[in-house]
């Protein structure tokens, strides 16, 4: 038994001597990990407490400050010592050393301790210590007068000066107020001051020439009647307690030079500035902000950075506001200001926070540029929600702006790397002077001007766009606009999108509902891929004087005006287009210039023509579906079609143009007046051609004009009577290869001098009627004919000279012939040459 006793205390005695040798004489404050150094693998060890990931057993070393827990702003500390901003923690600060000073106010005032003197109902300090301090005086002061450190202990003390402050630190190497825990303590001054002069300066209640430190975790509420509440004509730092500041007749809480906030619950209702410091203004993680100002919240004529902190703000003039730079990394702010919420004349850098903005001007305004790179953001402003007299960079966040005026406005640049934006803005949502970038993010703006109104390029990598502009555009810029990725939705009260330059999609998909146009640009467009989707008033893509260029996409267009209206060439190499203008006078595809296709699907619907151009027509490749009320395709020169294939329905000519060349494809066209209607020359080499006018001749040609068929294969057929399969001149048509068949009232025949290919004119037949051509070779014809006829032409390479053929309608008979020439009169009727007569 005394064996295991003896054990025991052994143990317990070498457990005390390692805790002592841990944590006695040789601490290391800071030194979590117990390595002999503190820092940032320390710094993971304490996020890893707060966040109570992996709790520290033991918190001695941890406990920055002193008060019994590890918390955010023992972090803080840390982090401010492992980057140097500080070479000791509050935990570790040595008190100033007492002169065995106490001080007891009152009617009769009583004191101990050397360097105290009485004189009346001021008590002058004039050595150096730690002085403490209670009871009530009420006409009197504290007068500090030494080149040592002083620091006054106030436990319970009220004092009132009639005509000058409660205490002043007139000299002092530093100067400290120690809140005693659980204690209220009161200064108030008179609204006259006699130690204010005009050679030395005394204006607060509280007033220090020395750097002021105010600590403890009592309370302090301090009465400004003559000026301001409290004033260090050096530093000024508020480390914790509660300080209530209350009617300042001018500031607050003011500082010649540097104002720090480390901890604390901090309440102001002053007459002008909040906090006013001459130099820096900064503010720890772990202070409470209650400000009333009749001015500036907080201002800082040198830079402001705050670190976190609960902020409530109600300011006749700016939030906060600072002449250099304003860095937030952290906070919970509610700002409630006639002027800005937060401004800057330099940078402003925002990495995180909650802030609740309501201004009678802007939420956030700098003179430089503004950074922000996390947080959310709540504003509603009677100005401009974000502005910047350079660029704006939104990294991440939560965005959220309702704006009388702009919701973002910079003389610079916006660039957008992600986060949610919604916004909405009695102007514009976005008003630029530079350029727009976006790679990522979700923006919802709803605005009665232009939306996104930008002065130099828009770049849009990728993202979410909601763009609702009740009067104007949507998106516009007064230079290019290039997209390589997204999703839009617009909606807009002009054009969707629209530049002074050109615009250039990658890719993307769109939605676009507008009054105007869906694009509009005075220079190119150029499409490369994407899904675009247009409901427009006017035209669904519009230029100026540019060009529009599609290498590829979907493109999908529902317009009042045209589809396409471009001033300059039209250039497509693939894509699909699904096009409808419902304008009985505007076109699907204009072009004021020429057109070139070389390849794509084409679903076209117009009230006028289908595909026209002011120049030329080239289509080398494609799918074509038209359906027009007018021509399908018009070109003001030459239409040259090499290939691709054509289901044209329209309500005048299916092709017209100057000159029209057919080298192939497959082309079907039921047109209610000419099928084909070239007003000079028309020349078919190839392709499979099917032309059927309900009203008048399929192929028509004005006459001294040449038509040439050299090879393909042609149905026309044409209205009876005067009309035909096809009328030109009989002295320029000429036939040197493929087939043609040419039904309808009168069909013109070939000239010999021009041909090199028999031509026979048959009789009449009825619609559905099967005539057939046989020789002893075979048969050379099987037609179906599309619709009553009175004449027939046809030619073909397999109708040979001076061969005997025989006509059969649907198997009977009908007439026979010999082609001993180079066109044979079988039966035909209408206009024929005199050797045909």
């Amino acid at each position: 038994m005394c064996k295991k006793l003896f054990l025991m205390v052994l143990m317990v005695v070498f457990i005390l001597s390692t805790s002592y040798v841990a944590f006695g004489n040789d601490i290391t404050y800071g030194d979590l990990n117990g390595d002999g150094v503190v820092d940032s693998s320390d710094l993971v060890l304490m996020n890893r407490h707060v966040l109570e990931i992996a709790l520290l057993d033991d918190i001695t070393v941890a406990d920055l400050n002193g008060d019994g827990v590890v918390d955010s702003t023992d972090y803080t500390l840390l982090s401010r010592y492992v980057l140097e901003y500080i070479d000791e923690f509050p935990v570790e600060e040595e008190t100033t050393v007492p002169s065995d000073g106490e001080i007891n106010l009152g009617s009769t005032i009583t004191y101990s301790g050397d360097g105290i003197n009485v004189d009346g109902s001021t008590v002058t300090i004039s050595s150096g210590g730690e002085y403490t301090v209670d009871g009530t005086l009420s006409d009197g002061m504290i007068w500090v007068d030494t080149t040592e450190e002083v620091g006054l202990r106030l436990n319970n003390v009220d004092i009132t000066n009639s005509n000058g402050p409660a205490i002043y630190f007139e000299n002092a190497s530093n100067a400290e107020i120690i809140l005693e825990t659980g204690t209220t303590n009161s200064l108030t001054d008179g609204n006259s001051n006699v130690y204010d002069t005009d050679d030395v300066d005394v204006e607060g209640a509280l007033a220090s020439n020395a750097d002021l430190e105010i600590k403890g975790n009592g309370t302090l509420n301090v009465t400004g009647n003559y000026d301001h509440g409290i004033i260090s004509y050096t530093d000024l730092i508020i480390e914790s307690g509660n300080i209530i500041v209350s009617s300042a007749v001018t500031d607050g809480i003011h500082a010649k030079d540097y104002i720090e906030i480390a901890g604390g619950n901090v309440e102001i209702d002053a007459d002008s500035d909040g906090i006013d410091s001459k130099g820096d203004v900064s503010v720890e993680a772990g202070a409470v902000l209650d400000i009333t100002a009749g001015k500036h919240g907080i201002t800082a004529n040198g830079d402001m950075s705050i670190a976190g902190g609960e902020f409530t703000i109600n300011a006749d003039s700016n939030g906060t506001t600072s002449d250099g730079d304003t860095t937030i990394i952290n906070g919970d702010f509610n700002i409630n200001s006639e002027s800005d919420g937060i401004d800057a004349d330099g940078n402003i850098s925002i990495q995180g926070g909650d802030f609740l903005i309501v201004t009678g001007n802007d939420g956030v305004d700098s003179s430089s540029s503004i950074e922000i790179s996390g947080g959310n953001f709540d504003i509603d402003v009677e100005k401009h929600g974000i502005t910047a007299d350079e660029d704006i960079e939104i990294v991440n966040g939560d965005i959220k702006i309702v704006a009388e005026r702009d919701g973002f406005n910079a003389d610079g640049s916006v660039i957008i790397e992600d986060g949610v934006i919604d916004i909405e803005s009695g102007e514009e949502a976005f008003d630029v002077d530079g350029d727009f970038t976006v790679y990522d993010g979700e923006i919802n703006a709803i605005a009665p001007e232009d939306t996104i109104d930008i002065s130099g390029d828009i770049m849009i990598f990728s993202g979410i766009f909601d763009i609702t502009s009740t009067e104007s555009d949507a998106i516009d810029s007064s230079s290019s606009i290039t997209i390589s990725g997204g999703t839009f939705y617009l909606d807009a009260g002009k054009h969707g999108i629209t530049a002074d330059e050109d615009v250039r999609v990658v890719d993307g998909d769109f939605s676009i509902v507008s009054v105007g146009d869906g694009f509009n640009t005075d220079l190119d467009i150029v499409i490369e891929g994407g899904v675009i989707n247009i409901e427009a008033g006017d035209e669904g893509f519009d230029t100026d004087v540019g060009d529009l260029t599609v290498e590829d996409g979907e493109i999908n267009i529902v317009s009042y005006e045209e589809g396409l209206d471009i001033t300059g060439d039209i250039i497509i190499n693939g894509g699909t287009f699904d096009i409808k203008s419902t304008s009985d006078s505007d076109d699907a595809i204009d072009s004021n210039s020429s057109i070139t296709i070389n390849g794509g699907t084409f679903v076209l619907e117009a009230g006028k023509h289908g595909i026209t151009a002011d120049e030329n027509i080239t289509i080398v490749d494609g799918d074509f579906t038209i359906n027009v009320g007018r021509d399908g395709i018009d070109a003001g020169d030459d239409v040259l079609i090499k290939g691709g294939t054509f289901e044209i329905t329209n309500g005048n000519d299916g092709i017209e143009a100057d000159n029209i060349v057919i080298e192939g494809g497959d082309i079907n066209i039921t047109s209610y007046e000419n099928s084909l209607d070239p007003s000079e020359n028309l020349t078919i080499s190839g392709g499979n051609l099917y032309l059927i006018s309900e009203n008048e001749s399929a192929i028509e040609v004005n006459d001294n004009m040449n038509v040439t068929i050299s090879g393909g294969y042609t149905v026309a057929a044409g209205s009876n009577g005067l009309n035909g399969g096809i009328q030109c001149d009989l002295n320029d048509f000429g036939i040197t290869g493929g087939t043609l068949i040419a039904v309808g009232g009168v069909n013109t025949v070939p000239t010999p001098d021009l041909s090199t290919q028999c031509t026979v004119m048959l009789g009449e037949a009825s619609a559905n009627s099967t005539i057939s051509i046989t020789s002893n070779s075979g048969e050379i014809l099987s037609f179906t004919a599309p619709k009553d006829f009175e004449n027939m032409l046809f030619t073909s390479p397999d109708l040979l000279s001076n061969r005997s053929y025989d006509v059969y309608v649907d198997g009977n008979h009908s007439v026979s012939f010999t082609t001993d020439s180079l066109v044979t009169n079988a039966g035909g009727t209408g206009f024929f040459p005199p050797w045909l007569e």
